[in-house]
């Protein structure tokens, strides 16, 4: 079985997702650190949310 990860996955247009803007408010979890959270903690979050976002934003473009 041939993935390509570069495809949007039909699956999508069933749950309505139609955009990456949709995906990433409906799917991804927003970082809510405590005070206590290490700042290496936080910005490794936000480096990796930020490759995930990207990530989707190609899926899309693709489709389009």
């Amino acid at each position: 079985m041939d993935t390509n990860y570069f495809e949007p996955d039909p699956i999508m247009s069933s749950y309505q997702i139609l955009s990456s803007e949709e995906f990433v408010r409906t799917y991804l979890v927003k970082g809510d650190f405590g005070p206590e959270v290490p700042e290496e903690i936080r910005l490794s979050y936000e480096m990796h949310i930020g490759f995930i976002v990207k990530f989707i934003e190609v899926i899309f473009e693709k489709e389009s």
